[in-house]
């Protein structure tokens, strides 16, 4: 569960009300379309290659 929080203020969307929030994940848990979950997949790369930059300049 920690993660999940973690998630959610890493991506900002912790800004987001809560039943916007659950909307939007539960569109994601019934994505089947291959093309879509390739392009959430590439969003999650982008994030996380965001962070570690900052990190790396917080060092």
């Amino acid at each position: 569960m920690q993660q999940l929080g973690e998630l959610v203020i890493a991506t900002g969307a912790d800004a987001t009300d809560a039943e916007t929030l659950a909307g939007a994940l539960l569109v994601i848990a019934e994505t089947t379309d291959a093309a879509r979950k390739g392009e959430l997949a590439q969003a999650r790369c982008r994030l996380l290659s965001q962070q570690g930059a900052k990190a790396r300049r917080r060092n």
